[in-house]
């Protein structure tokens, strides 16, 4: 009797009378999703006009490459990750013709909205290693693609959405290679993480994670030695190489390989000022226990992901084989990183650092349901359940100021249907410069990035991305006549011009003059650069 039901689970496998064929349906997802994501983008920026300030910034370095006679890519800056300016900087050079793809940082939503278009696509196509059925596929991904978190990432030309659909790249292609042994597939997805390391740091706890994964699950099916490490070799060379890269050329322009790790500017130093620290971070703080029991606690983003992990290694302790281990380790790697960083008071209490729960929580639901071997019908129905359950908890978490942090405001805004105005302080201090056509204005554009576009002539101003800044910096005579600097707290600390005039600001340097107070959250002082000054 066992034998018989072996040979008809056999007969019946999907892969024997159905085999795969090649469809548009990926295109369509991804023409679509970029469609969907665009509509939104467009209603928050131009009807809400809701422009987070981390996006509008990388919009902004794309912007600064080519504002010179002399272009040089390197002004898009050595702190954050350089894809999304690269891949922004066509976009930029539209400005004359369409402004606000620099103005209102538009360019980063346009780009967002493709990798949320290539991220449906890609969760289709691991859907479909995974022999989901194709209606069962449609359903999965249109409640991905639904589901909050992402779609506002997908529309707001922030660069956390812009992983995910990476991220989910490089789930395809190790779903892939487990299916098919073929080393294309693997060197595929290596690829994919490899591109998800220019985008974000969480791309490389990812790698190391899912390929301790793809160690174990290659020993537990009986590999030997040799093929284990090539194929190891094979999934983490592309990220090392890339980083690699990266490091050199940190070394070759800002002499310091780690400079983007210890730069001024980085997260490290941002959070040392103390501007994102919380009671949650605060409960965290050199505490593993405290630290672990938060990164637990924010799957309340997308609760299905806790549910998918166990179900995927329980299927793994009943031989699967089918890379659950490699998936669940990459799932784990961006919230081990969060542990690590909460611990040392390093990272902030914000939704976003948790956005990687619901790629890998469909991904991994999608597997435990099709590792049930009996009652897969109903198998498949309660995954769908659990997954719309879980869309349903990350807006209600979206929503709530203590879940939703840093998202929550624009969400209510959206629903509200409120204008708000964003950037009043830069606008304001650009248009005073505009009135003053006498002023050159040295300026770091780390926190006053938002004033450069709104300057009508650019030769007013000497900025951070400038051959000459740090010249001019310390000695600015015969190169500007003012300075621009916001009252060095918070963030506004790291300035490069409070930190190398630390009395700056409150007029505590000799050779200046105060010429105005802008009124604003970061109280701007312009000061005039006097003939006794250096």
């Amino acid at each position: 009797m066992e034998n018989s039901e072996v040979l008809r689970e056999l007969l019946t496998d999907p892969a024997l009378t159905n085999p795969r064929r090649k469809t548009g349906d990926p295109w369509y997802l991804a023409v679509g999703g970029f469609v969907a994501a665009m509509v939104l983008g467009w209603h928050t920026v131009f009807y809400n006009s809701i422009i987070p300030g981390d996006g509008y910034s990388r919009v902004l370095s794309a912007y600064y490459v080519f504002l010179r006679p002399h272009p040089h890519f390197a002004a898009i800056g050595f702190v954050w990750n350089p894809l999304p300016s690269l891949l922004e900087i066509p976009l930029t050079l539209l400005h004359h013709w369409w402004p606000a793809v620099v103005t209102k940082g538009f360019a980063g939503n346009i780009v967002s909205a493709a990798f949320y278009g290539v991220g449906l696509a890609n969760l289709y196509r691991a859907l479909d290693w995974l022999r989901v059925p194709r209606a069962t596929r449609w359903v999965w991904t249109l409640l991905y693609g639904l589901n909050p978190l992402i779609l506002w990432y997908g529309a707001n030309g922030m660069s956390d959405g812009m992983l995910v659909a990476v991220l989910l790249g490089m789930a395809e292609g190790l779903l892939a290679f487990f299916e098919t042994d073929n080393i294309e597939d693997l060197v595929r997805s290596a690829l994919w993480l490899a591109v998800g390391f220019l985008l974000r740091y969480e791309a490389v706890p990812v790698a190391a994670f899912a390929g301790l994964g793809l160690i174990i699950a290659l020993i537990r099916q009986g590999r030997s030695r040799g093929y284990i490490e090539g194929m190891l070799l094979v999934f983490e060379l592309p990220i090392v190489y890339i980083a690699g890269i990266w490091m050199f050329t940190n070394w070759l322009i800002m002499h310091n390989p780690l400079y983007f790790l210890l730069s001024p500017y980085g997260n490290l130093a941002q959070t040392g000022t103390g501007s994102y620290t919380t009671p949650a971070t605060r409960y965290a703080y050199q505490n593993l226990f405290h630290s672990i029991l938060m990164v637990a606690h924010w799957q309340i983003l997308f609760f299905p992901v806790a549910i998918a992990i166990v179900a995927v290694l329980v299927g793994e302790v009943r031989k699967s084989h089918r890379g659950g281990l490699a998936i669940a380790g990459a799932a784990i790697g961006a919230p081990v990183l969060q542990v690590a960083l909460l611990y040392m008071g390093k990272s902030a209490d914000w939704a976003r650092f948790f956005i990687y729960y619901v790629p890998f929580g469909y991904v991994l639901m999608a597997m435990a349901a099709q590792n049930v071997r009996r009652h897969r019908r109903v198998a498949v129905l309660a995954a769908t359940v659990i997954l719309l359950l879980g869309n349903v908890g990350t807006w209600k978490a979206l929503q709530s100021p203590r879940w939703g942090t840093g998202d929550h405001r624009y969400i209510a805004q959206i629903l509200k249907g409120q204008r708000v105005h964003p950037f009043q302080e830069d606008i304001h201090m650009a248009s005073y410069i505009n009135t003053h056509a006498h002023l050159k204005v040295l300026l770091d554009t780390f926190t006053t990035f938002a004033v450069v576009p709104y300057v009508k002539r650019p030769n007013q101003f000497l900025m951070t991305a400038d051959l000459n800044f740090e010249a001019a910096l310390l000695n600015p005579l015969g190169q500007v006549n003012a300075f621009l600097v916001p009252e060095p707290v918070g963030v506004g600390a790291l300035n490069a011009i409070n930190r190398q005039y630390p009395g700056l600001w409150a007029g505590n340097v000799s050779w200046t003059r105060l010429i105005k107070t802008f009124p604003g959250p970061s109280h701007y002082r312009l000061y005039a650069i006097l003939p006794d000054a250096p």
